[in-house]
C-alpha cells in the first residue's frame, strides 16, 4: 500500500513538474515572438483584396418628392353659383366630359335682350335696305339728289353693322352660358372638391381638383466628381419602409393587386439634366414611378430606399472602409509596408462599394481599425 502510494505521489509530482516547465515555455516562445515583432515594428492587421464583383447598388433617400404632371384644378370660367355636380369625389372622368354647372342668373336675361336686339336690328336693315334700293333706282332717274342717296346708303350700311354687332353679342352670351357647364381638362379622377353645391364662385376660383397618378415622377441627385455613368431607362425598385406614407391624403380609390406598405415600386430614369455630354458639376435625375396600384400620391415621403434591378461589374471594397473619418482615404498594404490611397468610388450596394479610380484590382485595403497607423509602418496583413 505505502509503495502504491508513492508511485502515486511521484506521478503528481512529476506532472505538476511538467506543467510549469511548459508554461515556463509557452512564456519565453510568446515573450521572443513579442520581442521579434517589436523589433521589427510589424503590426498585425487584416485587410481585404480589391477585387471585381456584381453589385446591385442601392441608396436611401431621406426625402422623396413625388409629383403628378397631370393634377389640374377645375376652375369657374364665369361667375355663378354651384348648381350641381355631374359627377362625385373619387369618380373618373374623361377629357371634355361635364363636371358640374354653374348657374348665372344675369345670362339668361342678357340672352333674351341680345335676341330682341337681333330681332330689332334686322327689321331696321330691311327698311334701310329697302330704301336703299329704291334710292338706287331713283337716282338712276335722276329723281333724288345725290346727297339722299348717300344718306340712304350710309343708313343701310349701319344698319348691317348693328346687326352684325348684336349677332357678335349673343354669340359672347352663347359661350358664357357654355361656360355654365364646367368640362374635365384632363381624365383622371375627381381627387377633391373644393366648393359644394348652392356656394357662389367667381371667375377663375378652383372647384375641384383632377388628377391622374398612374404615373408620378420624383428626381434625384448626381454629382458628376464622381465620374459615374447612369443610362436613360435605367429601372430601380423602390421600397418605403414606414405604412404612413400610405395614408391617403385625397381618399382616392386603390387598383386590385396591391399589397399596401409591403408594395414594391418600380421606378424608370427618364431624363438627366444636363446630359453627360455637357460639363456640370451636379446633375439632375428624374425617375418615373409606376403607380398603377394607387398607393401613392403627390407629396413627400420618408425613408424611401432605391435599389438597382441590374448588377453592376466593378472594382470593389468594403463600404465601412475609411482613415480618420476622412471619406475617400484608405490604407493599403504594399510589400508590408502602409500607404495611403485617395480614392474615388461609385454606387454601393450596403456591403461593398465601387472604386472609380486609386486602387487596383488585387491591392489589400486594411479593414482593422485605423486608430494610431500611419504611412510608412511595417505590417504583417491577414487577407479576409
Amino acid at each position: 500500500m505505502k509503495k502504491n502510494f508513492y508511485i502515486g505521489v511521484g506521478l503528481i509530482v512529476f506532472l505538476i513538474l511538467s506543467l510549469l516547465a511548459y508554461g515556463v515555455y509557452l512564456n519565453q516562445r510568446s515573450e521572443s515572438n513579442i520581442a521579434k515583432r517589436m523589433a521589427e515594428n510589424r503590426l498585425p492587421l487584416r485587410g481585404a483584396k480589391v477585387q471585381m464583383r456584381n453589385i446591385f447598388p442601392k441608396f436611401k433617400l431621406e426625402i422623396l418628392n413625388l409629383y403628378s404632371n397631370n393634377m389640374v384644378d377645375i376652375t369657374a370660367l364665369l361667375d355663378g353659383k354651384v348648381n350641381s355636380f355631374f359627377v362625385g369625389q373619387n369618380n373618373f372622368v374623361q377629357e371634355g366630359q361635364p363636371v358640374v354647372e354653374l348657374v348665372n342668373d344675369e345670362v339668361p336675361l342678357q340672352m333674351k335682350q341680345a335676341e330682341s336686339d337681333i330681332i330689332q336690328a334686322r327689321a331696321n336693315l330691311t327698311r334701310a335696305e329697302n330704301t336703299f334700293k329704291r334710292y338706287s333706282e331713283l337716282l338712276t332717274m335722276d329723281a333724288i339728289s345725290k346727297q339722299k342717296f348717300d344718306e340712304a346708303q350710309a343708313d343701310f350700311e349701319s344698319s348691317q353693322a348693328i346687326l352684325e354687332s348684336a349677332i357678335a353679342k349673343r354669340d359672347q352670351l352663347t359661350i358664357r352660358q357654355d361656360r355654365q357647364i364646367v368640362t374635365a381638362s384632363i381624365s383622371g379622377e375627381i381627387l377633391r372638391i373644393y366648393k359644394p353645391v348652392g356656394s357662389y364662385v367667381t371667375a377663375g376660383t378652383p372647384i375641384a381638383l383632377i388628377g391622374n397618378f398612374d404615373t408620378l415622377y420624383f428626381d434625384t441627385n448626381l454629382f458628376s466628381d464622381v465620374n459615374e455613368k447612369i443610362d436613360i431607362g435605367q429601372i430601380v425598385e423602390v421600397h418605403f419602409a414606414d405604412d404612413e406614407n400610405f395614408n391617403k391624403a385625397y381618399g382616392a380609390h386603390y387598383a386590385a393587386g396591391n399589397l399596401g406598405d409591403k408594395q414594391i415600386f418600380t421606378a424608370k430614369l427618364i431624363e438627366i439634366s444636363p446630359p453627360f455630354s455637357q460639363p456640370a458639376a451636379l446633375r439632375k435625375l428624374t425617375w418615373q414611378i409606376d403607380n398603377s396600384v394607387g398607393l401613392l400620391e403627390p407629396g413627400f415621403y420618408d425613408g424611401a430606399h432605391i435599389n438597382f434591378t441590374s448588377p453592376r461589374h466593378c472594382l470593389t471594397i468594403p463600404e465601412d472602409i475609411t482613415v480618420d473619418d476622412r471619406d475617400n482615404y484608405v490604407f493599403i498594404a504594399e510589400d508590408g509596408i502602409l500607404k495611403l490611397r485617395k480614392i474615388v468610388t461609385g454606387f454601393s450596394d450596403g456591403d461593398f462599394i465601387q472604386v472609380i479610380s486609386g486602387l487596383n484590382e488585387g491591392d489589400i485595403v486594411i479593414t482593422s481599425s485605423n486608430s494610431g497607423l500611419s504611412e510608412g509602418l511595417s505590417v504583417d496583413v491577414t487577407v479576409d
